[in-house]
């Protein structure tokens, strides 16, 4: 049966993991845990590591910001919990090029602004120097 550590404290896996560059989410058996327990060792895990059968077949870091814990039921009797973390890391970095892209799109607004005033005189001076060359 695979397991997930996160520090040191493990647990049984119900199934694989999903994870992403952003994301990771597990669903779990919580053994003898709380809700409470399981959110604390969770919480700012430095390491996250799945075993199977006592050998480290992945490995994660960043994974540290909590977004969502869910208890469910497997057959209405055998409670697990998904555990969803982000990578705070990531996201920070996500969210500073996002500014970067508004940031940039704001400027490109200004300068065809600045280009439709140009394009404007242009004509008007066309028109004008036109208008001499007739006469």
């Amino acid at each position: 049966m695979k397991t997930i550590n996160f520090n040191s404290v493990s647990f049984n896996l119900v199934n694989d993991l999903n994870v992403d560059l952003t994301r990771l989410q597990a669903t779990i058996y919580p053994s003898n845990y709380t809700m409470e327990q399981i959110v604390a060792s969770t919480k700012d895990c430095n390491i996250i590591k799945v075993l199977d059968d006592g050998k480290i077949v992945g490995q994660y870091t960043g994974y540290t910001q909590p977004l969502a814990y869910t208890m469910n039921y497997i057959d209405s009797e055998t409670p697990v919990i998904s555990i969803e973390l982000g990578n705070a890391d990531v996201i920070t970095q996500l969210n500073s090029l996002n500014d970067q892209i508004s940031a940039q799109a704001e400027t490109i607004n200004a300068l065809s602004s600045v280009v439709s005033d140009v394009d404007d005189a242009v004509a008007m001076l066309a028109s004008v120097i036109g208008g001499e060359n007739n006469d």
